[in-house]
């Protein structure tokens, strides 16, 4: 008797166990914890705007009760922040990073990027679009440009992919300017576009809703001569209506030029584009983050970008929706960073040491 109800115990047991294993699972590593996001820009930009009205939706991802708070920690185009990620990051997951981050500065050996993006982890990120301004009291037309004198070009680091791309989309048509770097942030360089310390600049898709599209363009006082978008495997740029009417520098170039771009230039370009512009809105975790940590994080992101509640109100507020990828796509990009000829990358350490010139 007693050995049958041993026997009967454990079989209970035993089936309880079996029970809890199927149930599914909604363990959440963050459940009551708090999250802090460095976000690498200023406050009140375009990006931080994002990251912003992103962490609103993604909070609401966790299981339990996650808090999700963003620090701004700007300062050499996310670098100061990535670096404070990498080096003195909790290992526990709970301090984590929303901004850019710089391929061009890294394999070109620029100093103060001390950390190593292949370590750190991806949690996802989203595409950015990239579009040129000029004042039309300079040029009225992209034609124009060539030949336009006195072209100052603004921007805010120059190894960031908006401010690479304004040079070489200018250098590739064979067009004299002066680049003027050090404004900090998306709203100093309208300043200068309205006032006419500067006359030409790019600028992302926020800072064209925010600071530029119902105003300064509207009126006239901006044209947009081209936009700046990835190329797809073949090498063609992937199509969009983002900027209604406006045309890829490509073509725009094709049309000026006769022939379509190539060389380390073009390429370095292309580098741009393809590996910095794909990845704008990134959340990244320190390297030693738990793994149970990672997942959640991952599965969240995923689970907010692909709620079409979140879309249509993204869309609401932008009027676009962006192209997101999950984590192990951004992680793969991190690994892959360093493809790119020698040739190319000396274009980018050129321009790197610009400056002002």
């Amino acid at each position: 008797m007693l050995r049958k109800k041993k026997f009967l115990f454990y079989l209970m047991a035993i089936s309880f166990i079996l029970t809890i294993w199927a149930l599914p699972s909604n363990a959440n590593y963050y459940d009551g914890k708090t999250i802090t996001i460095l976000m690498g820009g200023n406050a009140g930009s375009g990006l931080d705007l994002n990251c912003r009205f992103f962490v609103e939706h993604w909070e609401k991802k966790f299981p339990g009760k996650t808090k999700l708070i963003v620090k701004n920690m700007p300062g050499a185009g996310g670098a100061k922040a990535l670096n404070y990620l990498y080096e003195k990051g909790r290992p526990d997951g709970m301090v984590i990073y929303y901004g850019i981050w710089n391929p061009m500065g890294i394999v070109t050996g620029q100093p103060g990027l001390r950390y190593k993006i292949a370590e750190l982890k991806s949690v996802g990120a989203a595409n950015g679009y990239f579009v040129s301004l000029v004042r039309s009291d300079v040029s009225a037309t992209p034609a124009d440009i060539i030949t336009a004198e006195g072209l100052k070009v603004g921007g805010i680091n120059p190894t960031l992919g908006m401010d690479n791309v304004s040079q070489m989309s200018l250098d590739m048509l064979g067009t004299k300017f002066r680049y003027v770097s050090g404004y900090r942030g998306m709203p100093k360089v309208k300043v200068a576009l309205l006032s006419g310390e500067v006359n030409f600049a790019t600028t992302g898709y926020a800072g064209y809703r925010n600071f530029f599209k119902d105003t300064s363009i509207k009126s006239g006082k901006l044209i947009m001569p081209w936009h700046h978008p990835s190329f797809d495997k073949d090498g063609n740029p992937i199509k969009s209506n983002v900027f209604p009417g406006v045309k890829p520098f490509v073509e725009v170039y094709e049309e000026l030029k006769g022939e379509k771009p190539s060389g380390p230039l073009f390429e370095a370009y292309k580098y741009v584009t393809n590996l910095n512009f794909k990845m704008i809105n990134n959340v990244i975790a320190p390297p030693k983050i738990p793994a149970e940590a990672l997942a959640d994080l991952r599965k969240t992101f995923k689970a907010t970008y692909e709620d079409s509640n979140f879309q249509e109100d993204w869309e609401k507020r932008y009027g676009v929706r962006f192209l997101w990828i999950d984590g192990e796509t951004g992680q793969k990009l991190f690994a892959d960073h360093k493809q790119i000829s020698p040739e190319a990358v000396e274009v980018l350490k050129k321009y790197k040491m610009k400056g002002i010139r």
